[in-house]
Protein backbone atom coordinates (compact mmCIF):
# COMPACT_ATOMS: atom_id res chain seq x y z
CA UNK A 1 0.00 0.00 0.00
CA UNK A 2 1.26 3.52 -0.89
CA UNK A 3 0.01 6.98 -0.71
CA UNK A 4 1.69 9.73 -2.96
CA UNK A 5 1.03 11.98 0.16
CA UNK A 6 3.70 10.34 1.86
CA UNK A 7 6.26 11.82 -0.31
CA UNK A 8 5.38 15.26 0.26
CA UNK A 9 6.48 15.32 3.73
CA UNK A 10 10.71 17.39 3.67
CA UNK A 11 12.29 18.71 6.87
CA UNK A 12 15.79 19.78 8.42
CA UNK A 13 17.51 18.77 11.24
CA UNK A 14 19.65 18.72 13.97
CA UNK A 15 21.95 16.08 13.63
CA UNK A 16 25.56 15.99 15.67
CA UNK A 17 25.63 20.07 15.67
CA UNK A 18 24.49 20.28 12.06
CA UNK A 19 21.52 21.53 10.75
CA UNK A 20 21.06 19.29 7.63
CA UNK A 21 18.35 17.66 5.32
CA UNK A 22 16.50 15.11 7.43
CA UNK A 23 17.64 12.01 6.06
CA UNK A 24 14.64 10.62 6.26
CA UNK A 25 13.13 12.03 3.24
CA UNK A 26 11.12 10.73 -0.17
CA UNK A 27 13.87 9.14 -2.22
CA UNK A 28 13.45 5.95 0.66
CA UNK A 29 9.91 5.72 -0.78
CA UNK A 30 10.48 5.87 -4.64
CA UNK A 31 13.39 3.44 -4.10
CA UNK A 32 11.42 1.05 -3.04
CA UNK A 33 8.55 1.63 -5.44
CA UNK A 34 11.16 1.84 -8.14
CA UNK A 35 12.41 -2.18 -6.92
CA UNK A 36 8.76 -3.25 -6.29
CA UNK A 37 6.56 -1.82 -8.64
CA UNK A 38 7.86 -4.54 -11.79
CA UNK A 39 7.17 -7.66 -9.59
CA UNK A 40 4.62 -6.79 -7.12
CA UNK A 41 1.24 -5.97 -6.96
CA UNK A 42 1.02 -1.84 -5.50
CA UNK A 43 -2.23 -0.17 -4.35
CA UNK A 44 -2.07 3.30 -4.33
CA UNK A 45 -4.15 5.25 -2.15
CA UNK A 46 -4.77 8.83 -3.09
CA UNK A 47 -6.40 10.58 0.03
CA UNK A 48 -6.61 9.21 3.60
CA UNK A 49 -10.06 8.08 4.74
CA UNK A 50 -12.23 9.95 7.23
CA UNK A 51 -12.56 7.61 9.63
CA UNK A 52 -8.50 7.23 10.21
CA UNK A 53 -8.26 10.69 11.45
CA UNK A 54 -11.78 10.47 13.14
CA UNK A 55 -11.57 7.16 14.92
CA UNK A 56 -8.50 5.20 14.36
CA UNK A 57 -5.76 7.80 15.09
CA UNK A 58 -7.84 9.18 18.32
CA UNK A 59 -7.34 5.67 19.90
CA UNK A 60 -3.63 6.34 20.25
CA UNK A 61 -3.15 9.98 19.86
CA UNK A 62 -4.21 12.73 22.50
CA UNK A 63 -6.26 15.63 20.69
CA UNK A 64 -4.11 18.15 21.76
CA UNK A 65 -1.32 16.69 20.24
CA UNK A 66 -2.88 16.20 17.04
CA UNK A 67 -4.29 20.15 16.77
CA UNK A 68 -0.69 20.92 17.61
CA UNK A 69 0.68 18.69 14.55
CA UNK A 70 -1.89 20.01 12.00
CA UNK A 71 -1.64 24.08 12.95
CA UNK A 72 1.87 24.31 14.79
CA UNK A 73 3.69 24.80 11.14
CA UNK A 74 1.10 27.16 10.51
CA UNK A 75 1.11 29.21 13.50
CA UNK A 76 4.85 29.65 13.34
CA UNK A 77 4.67 31.22 9.74
CA UNK A 78 1.68 33.30 10.31
CA UNK A 79 3.23 34.98 13.42
CA UNK A 80 6.63 35.23 12.02
CA UNK A 81 8.71 32.53 13.65
CA UNK A 82 9.00 31.43 9.69
CA UNK A 83 10.25 33.37 6.74
CA UNK A 84 8.92 31.09 4.31
CA UNK A 85 6.66 28.12 4.12
CA UNK A 86 10.17 25.59 3.29
CA UNK A 87 11.20 26.26 6.87
CA UNK A 88 11.00 23.49 9.21
CA UNK A 89 9.46 23.91 13.19
CA UNK A 90 12.26 23.30 15.31
CA UNK A 91 12.48 23.56 19.31
CA UNK A 92 14.71 25.23 21.11
CA UNK A 93 13.52 24.33 24.70
CA UNK A 94 12.13 21.28 26.13
CA UNK A 95 10.41 19.99 29.79
CA UNK A 96 13.06 18.31 31.75
CA UNK A 97 12.03 14.60 31.84
CA UNK A 98 10.70 12.78 28.53
CA UNK A 99 7.35 11.64 27.91
CA UNK A 100 8.18 9.32 25.26
CA UNK A 101 10.49 6.82 28.19
CA UNK A 102 7.95 4.07 30.55
CA UNK A 103 7.80 4.97 34.13
CA UNK A 104 8.00 8.88 33.81
CA UNK A 105 5.29 10.76 35.82
CA UNK A 106 4.29 13.94 33.54
CA UNK A 107 0.91 14.46 35.45
CA UNK A 108 0.30 18.25 36.21
CA UNK A 109 3.41 19.30 32.78
CA UNK A 110 1.13 20.91 30.49
CA UNK A 111 1.84 22.64 27.21
CA UNK A 112 3.06 26.14 27.25
CA UNK A 113 1.06 28.84 25.99
CA UNK A 114 4.16 30.82 23.92
CA UNK A 115 3.72 29.59 20.61
CA UNK A 116 7.59 28.91 20.06
CA UNK A 117 8.06 26.97 23.24
CA UNK A 118 4.89 24.40 22.55
CA UNK A 119 7.12 22.65 19.90
CA UNK A 120 9.39 21.63 22.75
CA UNK A 121 6.59 20.14 24.48
CA UNK A 122 5.48 17.97 21.86
CA UNK A 123 9.24 16.78 20.64
CA UNK A 124 11.92 14.99 22.21
CA UNK A 125 14.42 15.58 19.77
CA UNK A 126 15.62 17.88 17.24
CA UNK A 127 14.83 15.23 14.13
CA UNK A 128 10.87 15.20 14.09
CA UNK A 129 10.74 19.08 12.89
CA UNK A 130 7.27 19.86 11.45
CA UNK A 131 7.55 21.26 7.91
CA UNK A 132 4.75 22.65 5.23
CA UNK A 133 3.20 19.10 4.30
CA UNK A 134 4.13 17.09 7.47
CA UNK A 135 0.56 17.14 8.79
CA UNK A 136 -0.70 15.69 5.57
CA UNK A 137 2.21 12.79 5.07
CA UNK A 138 1.80 12.04 8.58
CA UNK A 139 -1.92 11.69 8.51
CA UNK A 140 -1.61 9.31 5.08
CA UNK A 141 1.03 7.10 6.88
CA UNK A 142 -1.07 6.37 8.95
CA UNK A 143 -3.76 5.60 7.20
CA UNK A 144 -2.15 3.04 5.02
CA UNK A 145 -1.75 1.31 8.36
CA UNK A 146 -4.72 1.44 8.75
CA UNK A 147 -6.14 0.21 5.54
CA UNK A 148 -3.17 -2.71 5.99
CA UNK A 149 -5.03 -4.01 9.28
CA UNK A 150 -8.35 -3.82 7.59
CA UNK A 151 -7.14 -5.44 4.15
CA UNK A 152 -5.19 -8.21 7.00
CA UNK A 153 -8.63 -9.21 8.35
CA UNK A 154 -10.71 -8.88 5.46
CA UNK A 155 -8.57 -11.34 3.94
CA UNK A 156 -8.33 -13.57 6.65
CA UNK A 157 -12.57 -13.51 7.04
CA UNK A 158 -12.29 -13.38 3.41
CA UNK A 159 -10.39 -17.22 3.41
CA UNK A 160 -11.71 -18.75 6.75
CA UNK A 161 -8.18 -19.76 8.01
CA UNK A 162 -8.14 -22.45 5.01
CA UNK A 163 -4.34 -20.59 3.39
CA UNK A 164 -2.36 -18.19 3.79
CA UNK A 165 -3.68 -14.57 3.39
CA UNK A 166 0.41 -13.92 2.39
CA UNK A 167 1.85 -10.05 3.41
CA UNK A 168 0.57 -6.66 3.52
CA UNK A 169 3.45 -4.13 2.90
CA UNK A 170 2.30 -0.67 4.18
CA UNK A 171 5.04 1.65 2.79
CA UNK A 172 4.66 4.36 5.39
CA UNK A 173 6.39 7.41 5.67
CA UNK A 174 7.10 9.64 8.14
CA UNK A 175 7.86 6.43 10.66
CA UNK A 176 5.82 5.88 13.72
CA UNK A 177 7.61 3.78 16.22
CA UNK A 178 9.69 6.53 18.24
CA UNK A 179 6.53 8.70 19.14
CA UNK A 180 4.33 8.27 22.15
CA UNK A 181 1.10 9.27 22.64
CA UNK A 182 1.21 12.67 22.86
CA UNK A 183 4.90 13.23 21.61
CA UNK A 184 7.07 13.30 18.83
CA UNK A 185 10.76 12.22 18.00
CA UNK A 186 13.18 10.10 15.28
CA UNK A 187 11.28 11.10 12.46
CA UNK A 188 7.65 9.92 14.07
CA UNK A 189 4.78 11.76 14.63
CA UNK A 190 1.97 9.01 14.39
CA UNK A 191 3.24 5.63 15.68
CA UNK A 192 1.97 3.98 12.55
CA UNK A 193 2.09 0.64 13.65
CA UNK A 194 0.62 0.94 17.07
CA UNK A 195 -2.38 2.49 15.19
CA UNK A 196 -2.93 -0.58 13.18
CA UNK A 197 -3.29 -2.81 16.08
CA UNK A 198 -5.69 -0.63 18.00
CA UNK A 199 -7.48 -0.94 13.96
CA UNK A 200 -6.89 -4.60 14.61
CA UNK A 201 -8.30 -4.68 18.06
CA UNK A 202 -11.14 -3.06 17.16
CA UNK A 203 -12.26 -5.82 14.77
CA UNK A 204 -11.13 -8.79 17.46
CA UNK A 205 -12.16 -7.14 20.51
CA UNK A 206 -15.02 -5.44 18.75
CA UNK A 207 -16.11 -3.74 22.85
CA UNK A 208 -15.15 0.09 21.75
CA UNK A 209 -15.25 0.25 25.93
CA UNK A 210 -11.94 -0.89 25.46
CA UNK A 211 -10.80 2.40 24.24
CA UNK A 212 -11.02 5.24 26.64
CA UNK A 213 -9.16 8.51 27.81
CA UNK A 214 -7.78 9.07 31.02
CA UNK A 215 -9.27 11.55 33.03
CA UNK A 216 -6.32 12.56 35.13
CA UNK A 217 -3.72 12.85 31.99
CA UNK A 218 -5.97 13.35 29.35
CA UNK A 219 -4.07 10.39 27.15
CA UNK A 220 -5.50 7.84 25.11
CA UNK A 221 -5.30 4.15 27.03
CA UNK A 222 -5.87 0.71 25.96
CA UNK A 223 -8.08 -0.64 28.89
CA UNK A 224 -8.51 -4.72 29.05
CA UNK A 225 -8.23 -7.90 31.22
CA UNK A 226 -4.68 -9.70 31.46
CA UNK A 227 -4.87 -11.97 28.59
CA UNK A 228 -2.97 -15.40 29.23
CA UNK A 229 -1.65 -15.36 25.92
CA UNK A 230 -1.57 -12.08 23.60
CA UNK A 231 -3.61 -12.13 20.34
CA UNK A 232 -1.34 -9.89 18.69
CA UNK A 233 1.86 -9.40 18.93
CA UNK A 234 4.17 -6.40 17.62
CA UNK A 235 7.93 -7.44 16.53
CA UNK A 236 9.87 -4.36 15.93
CA UNK A 237 12.74 -5.50 13.50
CA UNK A 238 14.43 -1.75 13.25
CA UNK A 239 18.09 -0.94 14.21
CA UNK A 240 16.58 1.43 17.02
CA UNK A 241 14.08 0.66 19.91
CA UNK A 242 10.80 1.55 19.57
CA UNK A 243 10.49 3.08 22.44
CA UNK A 244 7.18 5.02 21.74
CA UNK A 245 5.10 1.47 20.76
CA UNK A 246 6.94 0.22 23.80
CA UNK A 247 5.48 3.11 26.24
CA UNK A 248 2.48 2.76 24.14
CA UNK A 249 1.64 -1.46 25.47
CA UNK A 250 3.62 -1.39 28.08
CA UNK A 251 1.02 -2.23 30.56
CA UNK A 252 -1.29 -4.45 28.79
CA UNK A 253 -0.46 -8.01 27.81
CA UNK A 254 -2.02 -7.52 24.43
CA UNK A 255 -0.62 -6.87 22.05
CA UNK A 256 2.79 -8.31 23.16
CA UNK A 257 5.84 -6.17 21.85
CA UNK A 258 9.30 -7.52 21.07
CA UNK A 259 12.09 -5.59 19.69
CA UNK A 260 15.55 -6.23 18.33
CA UNK A 261 17.90 -3.40 18.23
CA UNK A 262 20.95 -1.88 18.95
CA UNK A 263 22.71 -1.97 22.68
CA UNK A 264 24.19 1.50 22.51
CA UNK A 265 22.44 3.79 20.31
CA UNK A 266 19.10 6.04 19.60
CA UNK A 267 17.36 6.48 21.41
CA UNK A 268 19.69 5.99 24.14
CA UNK A 269 17.23 6.12 27.54
CA UNK A 270 15.21 2.63 26.27
CA UNK A 271 15.37 -0.53 25.07
CA UNK A 272 16.77 -2.45 28.13
CA UNK A 273 16.11 -6.03 28.71
CA UNK A 274 15.20 -5.03 32.24
CA UNK A 275 11.69 -3.34 30.76
CA UNK A 276 9.55 -6.12 30.77
CA UNK A 277 6.45 -4.16 31.14
CA UNK A 278 4.26 -3.51 34.23
CA UNK A 279 0.81 -4.09 35.52
CA UNK A 280 -1.12 -6.29 33.31
CA UNK A 281 1.65 -6.33 30.86
CA UNK A 282 4.40 -7.78 32.74
CA UNK A 283 6.08 -10.32 30.52
CA UNK A 284 5.02 -9.39 27.69
CA UNK A 285 7.37 -6.58 27.28
CA UNK A 286 10.67 -8.03 25.34
CA UNK A 287 13.88 -5.87 24.64
CA UNK A 288 17.00 -7.74 22.97
CA UNK A 289 19.76 -5.52 22.39
CA UNK A 290 22.39 -6.60 19.98
CA UNK A 291 26.21 -4.98 20.19
CA UNK A 292 27.58 -2.77 17.09
CA UNK A 293 28.85 -4.51 14.00
CA UNK A 294 26.25 -7.23 14.84
CA UNK A 295 26.22 -9.20 11.25
CA UNK A 296 23.08 -11.77 10.04
CA UNK A 297 24.74 -15.20 11.94
CA UNK A 298 23.77 -13.61 15.49
CA UNK A 299 21.02 -11.48 14.15
CA UNK A 300 18.97 -14.79 13.09
CA UNK A 301 20.09 -16.29 16.92
CA UNK A 302 18.20 -13.41 18.41
CA UNK A 303 15.36 -13.33 16.16
CA UNK A 304 14.88 -16.86 16.16
CA UNK A 305 14.52 -16.52 20.17
CA UNK A 306 12.14 -13.49 19.40
CA UNK A 307 10.11 -15.68 17.12
CA UNK A 308 9.90 -18.84 20.20
CA UNK A 309 8.56 -16.34 22.27
CA UNK A 310 5.78 -15.83 19.92
CA UNK A 311 5.35 -19.01 19.55
CA UNK A 312 5.11 -19.74 23.32
CA UNK A 313 2.91 -17.20 23.91
CA UNK A 314 0.36 -18.35 21.29
CA UNK A 315 0.07 -15.36 18.86
CA UNK A 316 -2.32 -15.46 16.18
CA UNK A 317 -1.20 -11.98 14.59
CA UNK A 318 2.33 -10.51 14.15
CA UNK A 319 2.56 -6.96 13.16
CA UNK A 320 6.16 -6.36 11.72
CA UNK A 321 7.77 -3.11 12.35
CA UNK A 322 10.52 -3.39 9.77
CA UNK A 323 13.48 -1.07 9.72
CA UNK A 324 15.68 -1.61 7.14
CA UNK A 325 18.62 1.00 9.01
CA UNK A 326 20.25 -2.42 10.21
CA UNK A 327 21.68 -2.43 6.71
CA UNK A 328 25.61 -2.35 6.42
CA UNK A 329 26.30 1.35 5.50
CA UNK A 330 23.50 2.73 6.74
CA UNK A 331 24.04 6.55 7.73
CA UNK A 332 22.12 6.05 11.53
CA UNK A 333 23.23 2.64 12.10
CA UNK A 334 26.34 0.58 13.11
CA UNK A 335 25.56 -3.26 11.72
CA UNK A 336 26.36 -5.47 8.86
CA UNK A 337 23.09 -7.02 7.33
CA UNK A 338 23.46 -7.39 3.48
CA UNK A 339 20.98 -6.62 1.34
CA UNK A 340 20.65 -10.35 0.24
CA UNK A 341 20.52 -11.48 4.37
CA UNK A 342 17.06 -9.82 4.20
CA UNK A 343 15.70 -12.70 2.19
CA UNK A 344 16.92 -14.72 4.71
CA UNK A 345 15.33 -12.95 7.45
CA UNK A 346 12.24 -12.72 5.59
CA UNK A 347 12.16 -16.33 5.39
CA UNK A 348 12.23 -16.45 9.50
CA UNK A 349 9.82 -14.51 9.87
CA UNK A 350 7.93 -16.52 7.91
CA UNK A 351 7.72 -19.72 10.29
CA UNK A 352 4.86 -17.37 11.71
CA UNK A 353 2.47 -17.89 8.89
CA UNK A 354 3.05 -21.33 8.92
CA UNK A 355 1.95 -22.09 12.14
CA UNK A 356 -1.10 -19.72 12.38
CA UNK A 357 -1.81 -18.87 8.67
CA UNK A 358 -2.84 -15.49 9.66
CA UNK A 359 -0.23 -13.98 7.19
CA UNK A 360 1.74 -11.13 8.45
CA UNK A 361 0.96 -7.50 8.33
CA UNK A 362 4.68 -5.59 7.60
CA UNK A 363 4.58 -1.57 8.19
CA UNK A 364 7.56 0.55 7.25
CA UNK A 365 9.91 2.17 10.23
CA UNK A 366 13.24 3.57 9.48
CA UNK A 367 16.09 2.72 6.51
CA UNK A 368 18.15 5.33 5.21
CA UNK A 369 20.83 3.74 2.66
CA UNK A 370 18.51 4.62 -0.34
CA UNK A 371 20.74 3.27 -2.61
CA UNK A 372 20.12 -0.34 -1.10
CA UNK A 373 16.45 -0.01 0.54
CA UNK A 374 14.51 -1.18 -1.99
CA UNK A 375 16.29 -4.24 -3.13
CA UNK A 376 16.47 -5.14 1.01
CA UNK A 377 12.13 -4.72 0.78
CA UNK A 378 12.16 -6.77 -2.13
CA UNK A 379 14.71 -9.15 -0.55
CA UNK A 380 12.45 -9.63 2.84
CA UNK A 381 9.08 -10.02 0.78
CA UNK A 382 10.67 -12.56 -1.57
CA UNK A 383 11.96 -14.78 1.96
Amino acid sequence: LHSPHTLTHRTTELLQGSFIPALEDPSRITSILTTLSPHRTITTIPSPQSYTLTTAIPRIHESRYLHHLQTIHHQWLSSGLLTSPSQTVLPDCFPPINRALVGIDTHGIEPPECVSARAGYYMFDMSAGVGEHTWDAALASADLAVRGAQLWVSRNNDDGGHSDPGVVLALCRPPGHHCAADIAGGYCYLNNTAIAVAELLSHLSPDPSIFHTSPITRLPTLSQPPAETPQITILDLDYHHGNGTQKLFYAVSNPGYISLHSTHDYPYYSGHPSERGSSSGMGYNVNIPLPDGTTITPYLTALDNALDQIETWGTEWVVVSLGLDTMEGDPLGRWGLKVGDYEVLGRRVGRLRAVKKRGVLVVLEGGYRVDGLGEGVGAFLRG
